[in-house]
């Protein structure tokens, strides 16, 4: 029996081990099937070249990596851009938001005598996406049957429930009580409340109305379809933002968005200004490897680092924000090397790694969310073009912080880039894989 017990006690450190992350030694690198990871085709924001708005936010400066002034129409022989300008003023009476109202209902069941119905219900309308607040109370005691209440919030433009909580109980007392928020778009809403016999339901709901009210509107630079949030959109701050051109043409705008989501970058209902199409052709190597990250969490760290065959992580093989520009091929040539344009460490990115012509081997794109400043999780999208042509949008997928995320691995042969399976963890962390050790920033 004593024998017994050892055994099962080193089975289960020895499980143990494994669980904790240090992966058995794999001699064949790219043997492993990485794990799934999402991806799905960018969402069609290319609308918002043709969009014209009363209120135009002025782009002041648009300067080259090396300093070079540019505008409209040029040619950027460059594929870095830093925009930055001031934002408008904008639409004065929209940026005035009425004071939140509060809808406050009560069903009083009465006595076990009466036999009801007892209802209450109030409509209300939002001219823009918002989230309200609600909280309800319910107790009562059992009269003639079942007793119970419910709530529901329907969309009266639809007909459809937006919200509904529905209880019915049998013998005994309850008490039933929450407070908690749900998103509504824009609309006319009606909340009721009804309760049974012998019990009472209370329910307070807050929203903000008004004829264009601004919450939390942002600024948000828009280039070839894809949206990038800079910071909140205070009027008379001024903004600053990197971008990563693409070989050829490149559209840029940058946009005042109230209630944007980040996640989503498709609720553009309320677009409040935006500057002039801002074009740019750009002349610049073919690129096998283009990867640009990006995250919805401000005041947040998210690293990118692209490590070549038989590489290890956050070593002189890995291109990342310690080691931008890596000399990996030929030391005659600046083709075959990666490169990673700028190390944002406050949030949102972009962060662009390019490799021109890289050597023939099987590199791995990996994301490591460095520090969340104690911003919490954050959602991680990594765009991957290859050959300038097949591209692949990886997540978002939300980091905790200091995880490791193995994107995916690519295959070059010849010159020519294709999307393959990640090689084996224990090839790339040749020690524990944390990492509060590393140089900090």
């Amino acid at each position: 029996m004593q024998k017994r017990k050892c055994l099962l006690l080193i089975a289960c450190f020895t499980a143990a081990f494994f669980m904790w992350g240090c992966p058995e030694k794999n001699d064949s690198p790219d043997a492993d099937t990485p794990e799934e990871v999402p991806y799905n085709s960018d969402i069609d924001n290319s609308f918002i070249e043709t969009i014209t708005d009363d209120d135009t936010i002025v782009v002041s400066s648009i300067v080259t990596d090396s300093g070079v002034v540019i505008a409209d129409g040029d040619t950027a022989h460059e594929r870095v851009l830093t925009i930055s300008g001031t934002v408008p003023d904008y639409l004065g009476a929209k940026r005035t938001s009425e004071q939140p109202e509060r809808i406050e209902l009560s069903a009083d069941g009465g006595s076990c005598l009466n036999p009801g119905p007892w209802n209450d219900a109030d409509t209300f309308s939002t001219s823009f996406q918002q989230t309200v607040s609600l909280s309800y109370s319910h107790n009562g005691v059992m009269c003639t049957g079942d007793w119970g209440y419910t709530i529901t919030i329907t969309n009266l433009g639809t007909g459809t429930v937006a919200w509904k909580r529905d209880v019915l109980q049998g013998i005994g007392a309850d008490v039933d009580q929450t407070t908690g928020s749900l998103d509504l778009p824009a609309g006319t809403y009606e909340i009721h409340v009804s309760t049974v016999t012998g019990t009472h339901t209370y329910a307070s709901l807050t929203y903000t109305p008004g004829s264009g009210g601004v919450v939390g509107s942002s600024i948000v630079v828009y280039h070839n379809g894809n949206l990038y949030p800079v910071s909140e959109a205070t009027p008379g701050a001024t903004y600053s933002h990197v971008v990563d051109l693409v070989n050829g043409d490149n559209v840029i705008r940058v946009l005042v968005i109230g209630n944007f989501d980040a996640s989503a970058q498709a609720d553009l209902a309320n677009i409040f200004a935006i500057s002039e199409p801002i074009g740019i052709f750009c002349i610049t190597e073919d690129m096998a490897i283009r990867c640009v990250l990006s995250w919805q969490l401000d005041d947040s760290d998210v690293d990118m680092h692209l490590i070549e065959q038989g590489g290890t992580f956050f070593m002189e093989s890995d291109c990342y924000f310690g080691n931008e520009n890596p000399n990996w091929g030929d030391s005659a040539s600046t083709l075959d090397d990666p490169m990673l344009d700028h190390d944002n460490t406050w949030g949102y990115g972009p962060e662009t790694t390019v490799l021109p012509i890289p050597k023939n081997g099987l590199y791995t794109l990996v994301i490591h969310y460095y520090s969340d400043h104690e911003s919490g999780p954050a959602p991680t999208k990594v765009v991957v073009t290859l050959n300038e042509s097949l591209q692949r949008t990886y997540g978002p997928k939300t980091l905790i912080d200091e995880e490791i995320w193995i994107v995916t691995g690519i295959r070059v042969t010849g010159g020519t880039a294709a999307f393959a399976a990640a090689p084996d963890s224990a090839s790339l962390f040749n020690y524990p894989t944390t990492f509060k050790g590393t140089p900090r920033k």
